[in-house]
Parts: structure tokens; C-alpha cells; sequence
């Protein structure tokens, strides 16, 4: 019981003493805030730092990979865009960054797969539409920040790339049964 008193007086001893030094609650607590986002911040900084590289990490991988398989294009894409995802993802812009990630991996996966059967106008034209859908998502979204614009331009662009796809097919039925 004399060591729980002795304690408590011991503590309380420190709160006078922190108050007499001008350490009262509100600036003890700012104190510890301070230092937990601070701690907070350098997780997220070494979190975000590591996503960057690893990102760069495959990217270098996967476009030495395809460039091995004469997808030239298609490595320049890839190192490109993933750079940009991790760039994004590091400034934390998380939901760019997942975006890039999925609308990548489509249209890689769809390009390659034209490629791989010796459609070599149709992947170079979702390349093409790739960039240019790209280059309207980031300025239009990112700098002007509406959503209406974003959509309204990528309906413009999804129906001219349904436009050239339809004409290129009805000219190659056209030419195939000349």
C-alpha cells in the first residue's frame, strides 16, 4: 500500500513539475501528436517509396521480357505507363493508380493477343487509342478535376475508335473476298 502511495505521489510530483515548466496537458499532447504523425509520415513516405521501386522493379522486368518477344511498342508501353502508375501511386493519387493498373493490363493483354495472331493494324490502333485515351483521362481528370469531362470525351473517343473498327473490319471483309 506505502508503494502505491509513493507512486502516485511520484506522479503526481511530475504532473506539478510539468505544469511549473509550461509542459501542461494540451502541450504534451501536441507534442505526442506531432511525434505520431511524424511517425505516421515516414511509413507512408518508406510504404510509398518501396511501391515506387518494386512498380519500376516490374516494369523493367515485364517490357525486357517483351521486348525479348520483339514487342517493342509494347515494352516502351509498359515501362511508361507502370512508371506512371508508381508515380502517381507514390504522390498518393491511389485510385489513379489502381485505374492505370487495370486499364493497363487490358489493353496489353488485348493488344499482345492481336499481335500474336498477326493483326498488326488493330494492336498498333489500341496503342494508339491507349495513349490518346490516357493523355484525356490525366489532363482532363486530373488537372481540371470533372468527372463530366472525363466521360463526355471518352464517349467521344470510344465512339470513333467503335467508327475506325467497324470500317477497318468491313473493308478487310471487303478486300478478303475481292
Amino acid at each position: 500500500m506505502s508503494k502505491m502511495k509513493e507512486l502516485s505521489m511520484d506522479i503526481q510530483d511530475k504532473i506539478v513539475y510539468l505544469h511549473k515548466t509550461g509542459m501542461g496537458y494540451k502541450r504534451i499532447g501536441k507534442q505526442l501528436g506531432e511525434n505520431e504523425s511524424t511517425f505516421r509520415h515516414i511509413y507512408l513516405s518508406i510504404y510509398f517509396y518501396l511501391a515506387t521501386y518494386f512498380s519500376l522493379g516490374i516494369s523493367i522486368y515485364l517490357s525486357i521480357y517483351l521486348f525479348q518477344f520483339r514487342h517493342i511498342y509494347l515494352s516502351s508501353y509498359l515501362s511508361s505507363y507502370l512508371f506512371l502508375s508508381s508515380y502517381l501511386f507514390q504522390f498518393r493519387h491511389i485510385y489513379l493508380s489502381i485505374y492505370l493498373s487495370i486499364y493497363l493490363s487490358i489493353y496489353l493483354f488485348l493488344s499482345s493477343y492481336l499481335f500474336q495472331f498477326r493483326h498488326i493494324y488493330l494492336s498498333i490502333y489500341l496503342s494508339i487509342y491507349l495513349s490518346i485515351s490516357f493523355c484525356i483521362f490525366f489532363f482532363f481528370f486530373l488537372y481540371i478535376f470533372s468527372f463530366l469531362s472525363l466521360l463526355f470525351f471518352s464517349f467521344i473517343i470510344r465512339c470513333f475508335s467503335v467508327f475506325y473498327f467497324t470500317c477497318s473490319y468491313i473493308l478487310n471483309q471487303f478486300l478478303s473476298f475481292k
